[in-house]
């Protein structure tokens, strides 16, 4: 009889958040700063999504999310 694989006990969110966290430290890098913390990620995108302006943001998460549901 063949064993199951363990079930994952991770969070589902778990494999993106720490994508996040990469993508974060990349950012932080990229301007030569220690870290950019998670709430200030959050609020900086939020800004930019928001933004009546500058619509690139919103039009590439638009982009993203209905590629997605193909």
């Amino acid at each position: 009889m063949m064993r199951q694989a363990a079930p994952d006990r991770r969070h589902p969110t778990a494999p993106a958040r720490l994508a996040v966290d990469q993508r974060a430290r990349q950012l932080a890098r990229d301007f030569k700063r220690a870290s950019i913390t998670r709430r200030e990620l959050n609020q900086t995108l939020a800004e930019a999504f928001a933004d009546p302006d500058d619509p690139r943001v919103y039009r590439a998460l638009l982009r993203w999310m209905k590629a997605r549901k193909r």
